[in-house]
């Protein structure tokens, strides 16, 4: 790194004559490509998390990512139980997950388990808060995440090899290589998992309000084995042309616990995933630059509880999701800002079948054509950039049901769906230490097909539902000094969002779930981040949430209520240290004010959570310690099914 001011004879005449300018080298592995979305022309609030903390522990990458500000997780147990996201009060359906631009979450299977994905096949993953950026696709109502897997252009040879063990029977082996001839370029990673799950659990038997009957058991059925791989290979015909094809496949396979803990349990569940992306990067057609992919996503899903432990009958079903699509971007380079345009068309399929009464079986198909644009202006001195965007999307859903299902849930009828998400954003820098960042969109959701008509687990399907709309709004001050080494970022936003006949699913007594419409709701938050390079040692990053959902409704019982699951407050905080060869960082996640209900009668604990770890590298090896939990805190996201407690992994990494 070097300054111009540097390269003068009299660096204080050359101070006055122009500003600091700071020159790194460029970082093949994270800088935007075309297709990609590039900072200073998206005004969604975005966060960055960088592969070192995604693989850091044991922690998933929901985990990992509930630690940036505005998002929060939700999760039903230890290793390989569900986990979702959710940002800024969207449910998981409202949050939509990309994987290098594709979306993997959709009509077929609305809420992303990050669970079942893990990640070290990733470089980095990228948090969108009330929005999503025009190169994704169409807006979401509470934010999306890209997930950014490991490129080929970037150490074109090499290899990892890492090892872990912790509490709980857990284990966990990965191997990972990259490699290069003439064009060609080859990348292959592949990771195992599992873990006993065997912590302990407090079983009520029951009688909540009676404690002299309570029990401390080990948690039964919730072991968890998942293997992932991911290849990518990619071809460079040219300077400006690219030719590569991305397959990312897991497989999982855990049981299931109840809450009562019931020693005879024996359910089960298991899925198979597969992404598959095949691209073509254009780049300098005369001011244009291109990018063609042709996606296949897959997904089967088996939950067998043929002795009816979980309490819903004996159960046994098997479902297909299928995702087919071309994805087309291009962006044309102006002298005063960049045209972009997005074509992505495809085709969902849902194939549900009840393997026992074989009478409540699901066909749906979903085709979609959406597209989205956006201007980037530059204001002249370039200290201003306005992106007006529009997006219109076409839904055509086809759904069919046996005779039985049909009476339970009535006939569904053939629906078109037609809107339209236009948008506005501002950048602005205001001096050389402060910008502004501003956006207005509109979102819409149509419910998927699980919601409307198919039946699994423990959840209900709802075959009224209609689509949720609504406008988000936010405007964040950020002060940013990073002309030295030690660099230091304030940023203070708040945000707004009016929802309109909201999705959100609804637990009775028994535990049992079903996705309703809600009059709508109206959420109103305050985000803060920070992060400062204290001293060349030492660093530390902080953010905080507050955020009023309130609930509108018909009803005095639900009117004015928080969203269940929200926690109004969330913080998290860390401090690093490095030096030489050790590295030791401490941290700590706390959440308050969420409930389990729509009536807000059942508030959940305020919890604060500690973590920490060290790290040891010497050459291509490194040794890491990570601790979780240290306070032994008892996490339950769903009433009854608690998290683990305190909990240690051990790490061995080798790099080739």
């Amino acid at each position: 790194m070097f300054t111009l001011a540097s390269l003068s004879p009299h660096p204080a005449l050359a101070a006055e004559q122009l500003d600091e300018l700071v020159v790194t080298a460029p970082d093949d592995n994270t800088d935007p490509q075309t297709g990609e979305v590039i900072e200073d022309e998206s005004a969604v609030a975005r966060t960055v998390i960088k592969a070192e903390q995604l693989t850091e522990g044991a922690a998933g990458i929901a985990k990992v990512l509930s630690r940036t500000v505005g998002v929060q997780t939700r999760g039903s147990g230890g290793f390989g139980s569900s986990e979702f996201l959710s940002i800024r009060a969207g449910t998981a359906t409202q949050t939509g997950v990309y994987l290098d631009g594709i979306r993997l979450n959709g009509a077929s299977n609305p809420a992303f388990d990050f669970s079942t994905l893990d990640a070290l096949g990733l470089a980095s993953a990228e948090v969108y808060r009330g929005g999503t950026p025009f190169a994704l696709g169409s807006p979401d109502v509470g934010g999306a995440v890209n997930l950014i897997s490991s490129r080929t252009n970037a150490d074109p040879t090499g290899g990892t090899i890492k090892t872990q063990f912790g509490s709980f029977g857990s284990l966990a082996a990965h191997a990972g290589a990259r490699t290069a001839a003439g064009p060609w370029r080859l990348l292959a990673a592949v990771t195992a998992r599992h873990a006993d799950n065997n912590y302990d659990v407090l079983d009520d038997n029951g009688t909540r309000f009676n404690t002299r009957d309570d029990e401390i058991e080990e948690r039964l059925n919730a072991d968890a084995t998942r293997t992932s791989a991911l290849a990518r290979l990619s071809y460079q015909a040219a300077p400006h042309q690219e030719t590569g094809v991305l397959i990312q496949a897991s497989q999982r396979d855990s049981g299931v616990p109840t809450p009562r803990n019931n020693p005879d349990n024996r359910a089960r569940f298991n899925d198979d995933a597969l992404s598959l992306q095949a691209s073509n990067t254009l780049d300098r057609v005369g001011a244009w630059n291109t990018r063609q992919t042709l996606y296949v996503n897959v997904q089967n899903t088996l939950y067998d509880d043929r002795e009816g432990s979980i309490g819903l009958g004996s159960q046994l079903t098997e479902s297909d999701a299928r995702t087919t699509g071309l994805k087309l971007f291009s962006e044309r380079l102006g002298d005063r800002g960049t045209l972009g345009l997005v074509l992505d068309v495809s085709q969902e399929q849902l194939d549900h079948r009840d393997r026992i009464r074989g009478g409540r079986d699901l066909d749906a198909l979903r085709q979609s054509l959406n597209i989205t644009s956006q201007y980037a202006l530059w204001l002249p001195g370039d200290k201003l950039v306005v992106t007006p965007s529009l997006g219109w999307k076409y839904l055509d859903d086809e759904i069919q049901v046996s005779e039985q299902a049909a009476a339970l849930r009535g006939t569904p009828e053939a629906r078109t769906h037609v809107n339209t998400t236009p948008g506005i954003g501002i950048r602005a820098e205001l001096g050389r230490k402060f910008s502004l960042r501003a956006n207005a969109t509109r979102v819409q959701r149509s419910p998927s097909f699980s919601e409307l008509f198919g039946d699994s687990g423990l959840l209900l399907a709802s075959p009224d539902l209609v689509s949720e709309t609504g406008t988000n709004t936010d405007i964040a001050l950020v002060w940013n000094n990073r002309s030295r080494s030690l660099g230091k970022e304030i940023s203070l936003g708040v945000f707004h969002s009016r929802r309109t006949d909201l999705i959100t699913t609804v637990y009775d007594s028994r535990g049992v779930g079903r996705a309703e419409n809600i009059p709508g709701a109206r959420i109103s938050g305050i985000e803060l981040e920070l992060d400062l390079a204290i001293t060349p040692s030492w660093s530390a990053t902080a953010n905080l949430t507050w955020q009023d959902t309130r609930q509108l409704s018909d009803f005095s019982s639900f009117d004015g209520k928080q969203i269940p699951g929200q926690a109004r407050e969330s913080a998290s905080a860390r401090i690093d240290w490095a030096n030489h060869r050790w590295r030791a960082w401490y941290g700590l996640d706390h959440e308050r004010g969420r409930y389990y209900d729509t009536a807000n009668l059942l508030p959940a604990r305020t919890r604060t959570l500690q973590r920490a770890g060290l790290t040891w590298t010497h050459d291509a090896a490194s040794i890491s310690l990570v601790l979780d939990n240290l306070g032994d805190v008892i996490v339950e996201d769903f009433r009854g099914f608690p998290h683990p407690g305190r909990a240690a992994h051990l790490s061995l990494t080798y790099n080739l």
